[in-house]
């Protein structure tokens, strides 16, 4: 009897092994990732708390339109708008997902800034001054 139920569960077990696995699900619109990232480029030393935040489309398009709608006038204010926004977003995502309890600081060039799709960058989680 124990001899059957051990090769009941062999076989059980070989047959979950042989499943296929489930790929992630895709990202909802308007949703961000957030990883963890070692280093900057691959010459540079690891730092720590370095996180690369990417917004879809929707999300990116969102942070965009709400720049240009606080700094309607000079081109280089709504480009300074926008880098305070998509700082303040990446944070909140970071600090939502429990991966900076400090403040997030742009610390590469942003992907996608003069387009219309995706937006990414890296940010350093630094501690809160106060």
């Amino acid at each position: 009897m124990k001899r059957i139920a051990a090769a009941v569960l062999v076989a059980l077990l070989a047959g979950a092994c042989a499943l296929p696995s489930v790929p992630p699900p895709a990202p909802l619109p308007g949703e961000a990732r957030v990883k963890k990232v070692d280093r900057l480029s691959f010459q540079d030393p690891p730092e720590p708390n370095l996180y690369r935040v990417e917004f879809d489309a929707v999300r990116s398009k969102a942070l965009r339109d709400r720049a240009s709608l606080e700094a309607p006038g000079d081109r280089s204010d709504a480009y300074h708008a926008f880098m305070q926004y998509f700082e303040q977003a990446a944070e909140q995502e970071m600090k939502s997902r429990g991966m900076c309890g400090g403040t997030a600081k742009l610390v590469s060039a942003v992907d996608g800034v003069n387009g219309t799709g995706p937006l990414s960058a890296v940010f350093a989680c630094r501690p809160a001054i106060f």
